[in-house]
């Protein structure tokens, strides 16, 4: 095996965990940290503002990083037959990437200073409190995430093919038909789809990988 692709193979493996690690911490520091109080006006929320609320934001942009390694990764592993699936799933983790990366270091550059100096003009269709906000909007980046996934899942088989299939497919569907019926469990179930099949496929796939390494 060339060390090109033995370098590829271990960037490969080295990412997929991160990516399975950075999903359980986002999910670890989103149930401890976010707060999920009423929306009563940006002056209320900064006035309960700690800092620590964003704590989300640094294994989201951890997560962002991890995936476009693996993405691209991925993609130079792949069977000139078989690129134009991780040549997709590339592209549309970067569409996710440039999105979520953006709308985190909003986060961290432009709302917590601001919330700190308490200049809160404007800052209401930002914040990750408000329901409305421009943040939940750019959230929707996690959907191309999905697409990603889904995309990836065609490159591998069984376990893993179906791994992914759940985070992408169950994912979408479920958060969609949450949105249409406006029933909460459906959110819940598109986010457990999202986290289980997510951890579970990268695992498996960093398992693939060094399978084929050893």
């Amino acid at each position: 095996m060339k060390d090109t692709k033995r370098i590829t193979i271990k960037m490969a493996i080295i990412s997929s965990v991160a990516v399975a690690i950075f999903v359980v911490l986002f999910i670890i520091a989103l149930i401890t940290t976010f707060n999920f109080d009423t929306w009563n006006g940006i002056e209320s929320y900064a006035a309960s503002f700690k800092p620590i609320q964003l704590l989300t934001v640094i294994p989201s942009m951890f997560l962002a990083v991890s995936f476009l390694i693996f993405c691209v990764s991925v993609y130079y592993l792949t069977d000139d037959e078989q690129k134009v699936w991780s040549h997709l799933a590339m592209n549309f983790g970067l569409v996710y990437i440039s999105i979520s990366l953006a709308n985190y270091l909003i986060q961290l550059i432009t709302v917590m200073p601001s919330i700190v100096s308490d200049s809160l003009i404007g800052l209401e269709k930002l914040v990750s409190g408000y329901p409305n906000s421009v943040f939940f909007a750019l959230m929707g980046s996690y959907f191309f995430m999905c697409i990603s996934l889904f995309f990836e899942g065609i490159l591998f088989r069984n376990g893993i093919r179906l791994s992914l299939f759940i985070a992408s497919i169950g994912c979408a569907a479920f958060f969609i038909i949450g949105a249409v019926s406006s029933i909460a469990i459906f959110f819940m179930l598109g986010a457990v789809s999202w986290i289980g099949g997510t951890v579970v496929g990268m695992l498996l796939i960093s398992k693939y990988y060094m399978e084929e390494i050893s």
